[in-house]
């Protein structure tokens, strides 16, 4: 599947991730990670890995496809956990512990591949070379631990009936309703131009 950055418009890389499903998830979405490849084109497409680092991973899939297949399979609850976690959020609710509980147990596997590393400016954390098919579900998992614990309270919902991707609303009076204005917010004045018309 071919991501571009359409599919980046969440505010934080989290809920990108998060938005891999499209349409609402209580009707009928539209699963965009259907094989380890796109979880690998979406990361490349997201700048979480370089395109080197992408086809590293993919031969690394190829040599081992039920090892990719769980890893896909993986990311996929944790995209449902986050969503979960901050759809409570943006509703003003406390997360379900358990959520909390797997999100706090993602967090700890990732941040045991973090290394520390000298940079020109002192010292900074790195992912390593991505030779784990976990690889791309690691920043995604911190992206989500620092939007929780930063206390985010700009997230929202779209507010399209057939969207319901995640957002955090930078806009001046905190009154974006839209995902992206080119597409859901597009849509909405289109329906709207055309019932006035009537």
């Amino acid at each position: 599947m071919a991501f571009g950055s359409e599919n980046f418009v969440g505010g934080a890389l989290c809920l990108d991730f998060v938005n891999t499903v499209g349409g609402h998830r209580d009707g009928e979405p539209k699963e965009t990670l259907l094989v380890y490849a796109d979880l690998v084109d979406w990361a490349v497409a997201g700048k979480v890995l370089s395109k080197s680092g992408g086809v590293q991973l993919k031969e690394l899939a190829r040599a081992n496809e039920a090892r990719a297949a769980r890893v896909l399979a993986e990311g996929r609850r944790l995209r449902e956990t986050i969503h979960d976690v901050f759809v409570a959020v943006a509703d003003k609710r406390r997360a379900a512990s358990a959520d909390v509980a797997a999100l706090s147990d993602a967090m700890a596997e990732a941040n045991a591949t973090l290394e520390l590393r000298a940079s020109i400016s002192g010292y900074e954390l790195v992912w390593p070379a991505p030779v784990d098919l976990r690889a791309p579900l690691w920043p995604v998992v911190k992206s989500a631990v620092d939007l929780l614990v930063g206390g985010e309270t700009r997230l929202r919902e779209c507010a399209s009936d057939t969207c319901g991707w995640l957002f955090v609303d930078e806009s001046k009076n905190h009154s974006r309703r839209w995902c992206s204005m080119r597409d859901c917010g597009n849509r909405a004045k289109v329906r709207r131009f055309r019932a006035q018309a009537v």
